[in-house]
């Protein structure tokens, strides 16, 4: 066995580290269509294997959706330089009572505000008020120019029935890494 400089005995804290925070399926990298459906299409395999709530599994499936979709449209392409811990990730992970949706990925510090607005306006809206919001912006919609309506956070707080938890992290003075935490109860 080569042991060429690498030091692995990290792994297996990892491991048990996954283990212990249930960690479904992770996948870090450039997101596509292609990425978007293999992640769907096993994350769908794995709750069939292991019989999840068909309920619950279809909010989690279009939670799940949303969120990677989200992260094809607005994640920032480096095109001129390497930025450290910037790569776009997707995590599932299961807990006795919930499961948590954790999606990241770059942005540009000029979305942020967008970005923060619709979702504390969502946030601040019971089911009722998020149902009504979601009629009145379909009603209201056009398509944006990066390909939605804007029922994306709309429609995560709905199926969820939790408030979207966020973060914004500085990579530069102009591009932030923006996490996202959605959980729905089982």
């Amino acid at each position: 066995m080569n042991q060429a400089n690498h030091d692995i005995s990290f792994l297996h804290d990892f491991y048990k580290r996954m283990k212990k925070n249930q960690v479904l399926m992770m996948y870090e990298g450039e997101f596509s269509q292609d990425v978007t459906k293999s992640v769907l299409s096993m994350t769908e395999n794995s709750f069939s294997a292991n019989n999840v709530d068909e309920t619950v599994k279809k909010k989690v499936y279009n939670i799940m959706m949303e969120a990677l979709q989200n992260i094809c449209k607005h994640e920032f392409k480096q095109l001129e330089q390497d930025l450290p811990n910037s790569e776009s990730l997707f995590m599932i992970s299961s807990t006795e009572k919930n499961f948590h949706i954790i999606t990241g990925n770059a942005i540009e510090k000029k979305i942020i505000e967008t970005i923060k607005g619709k979702i504390d306006k969502v946030n601040s809206l019971d089911q009722e008020g998020l149902k009504l919001l979601y009629k009145e912006a379909r009603l209201g919609s056009t398509i944006s120019s990066v390909g939605g309506a804007g029922l994306g956070f709309i429609d995560i707080a709905r199926k969820s029935g939790n408030k979207i938890e966020y973060h914004f992290a500085p990579l530069t003075e102009t591009i932030f890494y923006y996490t996202q935490l959605v959980t729905v109860t089982k």
